[in-house]
């Protein structure tokens, strides 16, 4: 497996494995183009996982606000989504992922990275509930799904309420 940054000549092999892997949520994919569109899209931090020139999973990490409580807006980074092509379990195409993304924002002094997703999974990657960081969601979401994993640039400052950009709640994803 490789995993590299994704590219224009990626996408339309992305979508159906964003499909795929959320075919109870189908605006997912409809996010990740959206994303892509936005000045909130990271080129450098949207990456694929391939298997013999096949695209097997996809992961992104985009800027959110977080506006603190000095009123300051802060960019903070979002998980969304994280995605494998449906089949058989156990090749940890997301873990490699998810700790390629983690380490790229580390490395570039970013300072957090927020997932909306199940705390049974993304625990292992050191996230824990956003609440106890004092982050607040900007909807009302369940808090053991409003993840937070803090990284070496992270700062008291980084506290308050999270602002998504508008295609997370065109897409119904919040």
């Amino acid at each position: 497996m490789t995993i590299r940054p994704e590219g224009p000549d990626h996408y339309s092999a992305v979508s159906p494995v964003v499909r795929g892997a959320f075919d109870d949520r189908p605006n997912e994919s409809a996010l990740v183009d959206g994303i892509r569109q936005s000045e909130h899209y990271r080129p450098d931090y949207a990456l694929v996982a391939e298997r013999r020139g096949d695209v097997i999973g996809h992961v992104c990490l985009n800027y959110v606000l977080l506006r603190g409580e000095d009123e300051q807006d802060r960019r903070v980074l979002e998980l969304a989504p994280l995605s494998v092509k449906p089949g058989p379990l156990g090749q940890d195409i997301g873990t490699a992922l998810t700790q390629r993304a983690l380490a790229l924002a580390d490395a570039a002094g970013e300072p957090l990275i927020l997932v909306l997703g199940d705390a049974r999974y993304y625990e292992r990657f050191g996230f824990a509930p956003a609440s106890a960081s004092g982050i607040t969601a900007p909807a009302p979401v369940p808090a053991a799904t409003f993840l937070i994993r803090r990284l070496s640039g992270s700062s008291a400052q980084h506290r308050g309420l999270v602002a998504f950009p508008p295609g997370f709640e065109a897409t119904g994803t919040l």
